[in-house]
């Protein structure tokens, strides 16, 4: 596999400029300042890209630019990107960069300032995406009762017309929207809300017109905003190899690509990680995962319905696309009946709907609110994902990779004897990247990356290995 690196983690800012807040003035951050490091954080429960950039000062620019923390500020970083699967995202070349020249960051924040040497001082400086800012300072009471009352076409024109986001944010370079389709014409009326906060509210009422599912996320990555089921997530191929062994350990034990030089294993091979088992039984019983009860109020005919949910006994749990198909927790390990399973987590709503299931807040008769049917499902989906099986890494970094990608992990088996495997077959596998923190480290001119990844289930049925003598195996 030819990958362009002369070692892994290389990289190359192209651009870095920080607009001062007079909007004329422009500094090439790599020639006016010494630089140290550069932070891009991103999350898959977070609207908004964050980071920072640290420097080293000799000319006290700072006050002579009269920084406090309102600059703009644009970068495009690349570095070489081992494919995992050839032919795999043709022609998305633009996804493999880093680039915020389209869509500048907004510098809000120098926390620290600080004297190194004689003549010397150190400073970060932290951004975030400009739809952020713009969406602190604006309040929208706006309605969507008679046009633009389906949820993806409200999250559109949200972000377009109220945030002023550029619309290349909003689909990827072959021109697919990332904005999910939902089902249903809701009446909504937005009073005096943030539009960011009123998106993350529509996530807990949407159903996708594609898989109709209702597990929405809404984040913000290097590649756009994105308004997707997390079905659509686990629906793409891996974007990342990664083992935990030595150089040509996974080699052995997948039929994907089977290249091995010095610098692509060097980028599959995890310098360290921590295998994170957050199942909280006791939590999550609490929270819904295992199982809860919606009582739905509707105001119009004046009746209450009940909904319930159990975990142990969904029929639907594997209905949509899943990281692993198999339940971490057992019925009987619970010992609870299912009347009590459903009593764990009870919510309360309120509806307003006919005879024939149409919406009479307004009585325009349109989709009436879907929380009685997404928010156990819901809970219970999100549970999984973050009190449950995940991994802490950290890697050689390329640009190529972001929040939302699915990734390949190969966990060595360790102790053990001869009988076992090389690869830990329960817990290697797919997994979801939560959390991406690119690191650019500019003394070692090195690029790590730091990620939480995540799945939500077990490749095969978690039963305990005993032989006739009941000794574990």
């Amino acid at each position: 596999m030819e990958t362009g690196a002369q070692y892994a983690g290389d990289f190359e800012v192209t651009e870095l400029r920080m607009t001062l807040s007079d909007g004329n003035a422009v500094l090439n951050m790599d020639k006016d300042f010494i630089l140290v490091e550069i932070n891009i954080f991103e999350s898959l429960f977070s609207h908004s890209i964050t980071g920072s950039i640290i420097v080293a000062d000799t000319r006290e620019i700072i006050s002579k630019g009269a920084f406090m923390g309102q600059e703009t500020l644009t970068l495009k970083i690349q570095t070489p990107s081992p494919d995992f699967r050839k032919n795999v995202y043709p022609d998305d070349e633009t996804t493999k960069l880093i680039d915020f020249t389209d869509a500048p960051l907004k510098i809000h924040k120098i926390p620290v300032r600080s004297s190194i040497s004689s003549g010397t001082q150190l400073y970060e400086l932290q951004f975030i995406s400009d739809h952020a800012f713009v969406n602190a300072t604006k309040r929208v009471s706006k309605s969507y009762v008679q046009n633009k009352s389906n949820i993806g076409e409200m999250v559109k024109d949200l972000l377009l017309n109220e945030l002023k986001v550029p619309s290349k944010l909003l689909q990827n370079p072959n021109g697919v929207s990332n904005i999910e389709e939902t089902l249903g014409s809701r009446s909504l009326l937005v009073q005096n809300a943030n539009p960011l906060a009123f998106i993350t509210r529509l996530t807990k009422e949407a159903i996708s017109k594609k898989n109709n599912s209702s597990e929405y996320v809404f984040y913000a990555n290097k590649n756009g905003i994105h308004f997707k089921t997390l079905q659509s997530l686990f629906d793409r191929e891996p974007r990342g190899l990664f083992h935990s062994g030595d150089v040509g350990f996974d080699v052995r034990d997948t039929d994907f690509d089977n290249d091995s030089g010095k610098i692509v294993q060097n980028f599959r091979r995890i310098l360290n990680f921590e295998l994170l088992q957050e199942h909280d039984l006791l939590l999550n019983t609490h929270g819904g995962m295992i199982g809860g009860k919606v009582v739905e109020h509707n105001l119009y005919r004046k009746k209450l319905e009940t909904k319930t949910f159990d975990y142990f006994d969904d029929k639907d749990y594997n209905k949509r696309q899943r990281v692993n198909n198999e339940r971490v927790y057992n019925k009987d390990a619970v010992g609870a009946s299912s009347d009590e399973i459903t009593n764990t987590n009870i919510s309360v709503i309120s509806n307003s709907k006919n005879k024939t299931e149409q919406d009479m807040w307004f009585e325009l008769k349109k989709t009436p609110s879907q929380r009685k049917l997404t928010i156990l499902r819901r809970q219970s989906k999100f549970l999984e994902l973050s009190k449950g099986i995940s991994i802490k890494m950290e890697t050689h970094g390329y640009t190529a990779l972001t929040v939302g990608d699915m990734v390949f992990v190969n966990l060595q088996s360790v102790g053990g004897d001869d009988s076992d495997p090389a690869v830990n077959k329960l817990f290697s596998g797919e997994y979801l990247v939560k959390t991406l923190r690119h690191k650019f480290s500019y003394p070692t001119k090195t690029h790590t990356m730091g990620m939480v990844v995540v799945k939500d289930g077990l490749p095969f049925p978690a039963e305990p290995k005993i032989d006739d003598e009941g000794f574990l195996t």
